[in-house]
């Protein structure tokens, strides 16, 4: 006899959600539910939704994301999401470093 799983993870939405913070609550629901690192990855591709399926897909093909760890499709998916961050920072006419106080101020006296 099977005991139901502890807590719930929903779909994740890249417009709505963070990955971080998804996949901190992802692996605790690892831990709740003595989820093996060998079915890591199949619970990951299972939740996350089929239009969010499509992601990891296209980042890792030809192979198939289920052919990838859990610690490998994460590092994907992380990457890929800090630099979409990293160019929406860019288009947006941001610094892509903190201006010192400063500089701030000498660029305010011009």
């Amino acid at each position: 006899m099977s005991i139901a799983a502890l807590g719930r993870i929903e779909e994740f939405y890249p417009a709505q959600n963070d990955l971080d913070s998804y996949l901190e609550r992802l692996e605790q629901y690892f831990v709740a539910n003595d989820v093996m690192e060998a079915k890591r990855t199949a619970v990951l591709l299972s939740v996350i939704g089929l239009k969010t399926y499509e992601l990891p897909k296209s980042l890792v093909a030809p192979d198939k994301p289920s052919a990838k760890s859990y610690p490998d499709l994460k590092a994907v998916l992380l990457s890929h999401f800090k630099k979409k961050m990293k160019q929406g920072t860019r288009g947006c006419g941001l610094p892509d470093r903190p201006r010192l106080q400063s500089q701030l101020l000498n660029h305010n006296k011009r």
